[in-house]
């Protein structure tokens, strides 16, 4: 009973507001279309058509149906039982193109001036620039994708198969960013005229085996006909009578350094391809594989606010936006993600347009060039150069050489862009999180028989972020000399040309002498390969700065060591005990690259 009367209300409620409508809109009687939910044992479409009422439509599978009334009689359905909902009929419209935020905050529209990635360069009607996008496949009749998928297989289980469709989603977003086409639906990419080839080695929980990405890479490089080089004149990248992509893209990583990844990452760099991998999304002090390979280029995520995420992997060669990303989805929709996997296609659609306006003003395709390269003649060299520098001026540990901008890096492929300063010398930073600002993330500390207990501390001696190693000396220990550090491994550029390290401690010694003390161990040779003690100032801020003996960092260039920097005590006990204290505030390692 009650449900009854409550349906009476609401429909009298909307009957109510509908013919206010009708009185204040229509001057004439005219028709409406209504749009009607009902219960089947009650409704009367004989009392329905005795007030004026036409059925244009009954659905089959739910009690809806589709009438038309005179507007004069919309107040008389109340009358007409059964009736338990009614909507006016309303007007729906395309969705009209969106340009996502990353897509335009890379400048990407900017340079389809110059070129949107499609490019003939025979004259034979096909174009010449692919993207190679190995992921979890591609919904390849999508209306915003399907004139840009060239060509989509599958490697999953080490079979090389035609059954590429991403029932995931990760590999059509991926796609998306890269090539989405620019018409009047859904999103844009940034290479809106690229061609794909759409290599399917996760499966559709979005995850493979590292076997069947090195044969997604292997095909990749052959292209749709099976052939490298098939001219036979030693060029693949941007050759008309050859099917290798310009790019190969892979939003995808792993913990593990596999030799055979390597191996055939290597061979596809050094065909000129151009490769590009997400650092991760771990949060992790350094890439995950294969970015983390130098032949790479490791991409980092950025939020539209140009902030690193806490789960974007350190130490990317560059970044570019990552965060709240629009890009196609399968069954012809729409989706937003985050991750290093989102930023990774707008580097490597850069990388397309790049190599497109090269083609397209009669030159030839750049190298891929080194993870240092500071010149522009190749094409890391380029995307570091017009990066927007954001942290810290130079690379740094989070935005890699800053974010990409993909108008600069097509004007300077073509010798477009603003002249170049003289080369500078480039000054990278080794450690992570050397300010402590995110506690001890990045560090290992590493205890002495004594100086035994490491802490941190959100704020302390009027400093914010700071580490403390401590310890206590017992009596009678007699003479004690004792070192305690924290530390983490590094890796120095092989074109480091000198050293610099600077750290802002606090000592404070009861009893015994304390020293600052900086170590870097050669793990592989279970070595000290150079070590600096210098004697602390007690109980105040001091800023030590050693400069590191350029045949130290001749030395070490190229290889992979533990930095260390603690303390040593040195002291005399007999019935008396002593305690000694050194906080560190930041520690830095910088190197300058040439």
């Amino acid at each position: 009973m009650w449900s009854r009367i409550l349906v009476s209300i609401v429909v009298f409620l909307f009957f109510a507001s509908l013919a206010v409508s009708a009185t204040t809109t229509y001057s004439q009687p005219s028709s409406v279309r209504l749009i009607i939910s009902y219960d089947p044992r009650l409704i009367n479409i004989r009392t329905l058509m005795s007030i004026g009422g036409t059925v244009i439509y009954k659905a089959s599978v739910a009690p809806i149906m589709i009438i038309e009334i005179p507007d004069t009689s919309i107040t008389l359905l109340r009358r007409v039982p059964g009736i338990i909902h009614v909507s006016l009929d309303r007007e729906v419209h395309v969705m009209a193109q969106t340009i996502p935020w990353g897509v335009d905050y890379v400048n990407a529209p900017e340079a389809w001036s110059t070129t949107d990635g499609g490019i003939d360069v025979d004259g034979d009607g096909n174009r010449d620039v692919e993207v190679a996008v190995i992921d979890t496949g591609v919904d390849y009749d999508h209306p915003d994708l399907a004139d840009n998928i060239a060509w989509c297989v599958s490697t999953l289980g080490g079979t090389l198969s035609s059954n590429c469709y991403d029932g995931n989603g990760h590999g059509t977003h991926v796609i998306g960013t890269v090539a989405a086409i620019n018409n009047d639906i859904g999103v844009v990419g940034v290479a809106p005229n690229v061609e794909i080839y759409a290599i399917k080695a996760l499966n559709d929980q979005g995850s493979g085996t590292y076997s069947d990405i090195i044969m997604a890479i292997d095909v990749a490089i052959k292209g749709p006909d099976g052939v490298v080089d098939a001219d036979g004149d030693g060029v693949i990248v941007g050759d008309p009578d050859d099917d290798a992509p310009e790019v190969i893209s892979m939003s995808l990583g792993g913990s593990s350094d596999v030799a055979e990844l390597h191996d055939i990452i290597v061979e596809a760099y050094n065909w000129g391809i151009t490769i590009v991998a997400a650092a991760g999304n771990e949060g992790a002090s350094s890439p995950a594989y294969p970015a983390a390979y130098p032949e790479v280029i490791a991409v980092g995520a950025i939020d539209s606010d140009e902030n690193v995420p806490w789960w974007s992997n350190r130490y990317p060669e560059v970044a570019a936006p990552g965060v709240d990303i629009l890009s196609t989805y399968p069954d012809d929709s729409y989706e937003t993600l985050s991750g290093t996997s989102m930023a990774t296609p707008h580097v490597s659609a850069t990388v397309a347009l790049i190599q497109a306006a090269r083609l397209a003003n009669g030159l030839s395709p750049l190298p891929p060039g080194s993870e240092d390269d500071t010149s522009q003649d190749t094409v890391r060299g380029i995307l570091h150069t017009t990066a927007k520098d954001l942290g810290s001026s130079g690379y740094d540990p989070y935005y890699g050489y800053g974010a990409i901008q993909a108008d600069a890096a097509v004007q300077a492929a073509i010798g477009g862009g603003e002249e170049q300063p003289p080369e500078q010398p480039v000054v990278i930073e080794l450690l992570y999180n050397g300010g402590f600002d995110t506690g001890p993330d990045g560090w290992s500390f590493y205890p002495g028989d004594y100086m035994d207990e490491a802490y941190w501390y959100d704020s302390v001696l009027g400093r914010s972020g700071v580490v403390e190693i401590t310890g206590d000396i017992p009596r009678w220990s007699w003479w004690v000399k004792d070192y305690a550090y924290i530390g983490q491994d590094i890796s120095v550029p092989s074109n480091a040309t000198s050293g610099t390290i600077t750290i802002e401690y606090y000592a404070a010694p009861n009893g015994p002498d304390v020293d600052v003390v900086v170590v870097i161990y050669d793990r592989n040779t279970d070595s000290t390969v150079w070590y600096e003690i210098v004697d602390a100032n007690y109980n105040q801020w001091s800023t030590l700065t050693i400069t590191v003996p350029s045949d130290v960092i001749s030395d070490i260039r190229g290889g992979d060591y533990l930095f260390l920097v603690g303390l040593r005590v040195n002291t005399f006990t007999l019935w008396w005990s002593e305690s000694a204290s050194i906080y560190f505030d930041s520690v830095s390692f910088t190197v300058e690259t040439q």
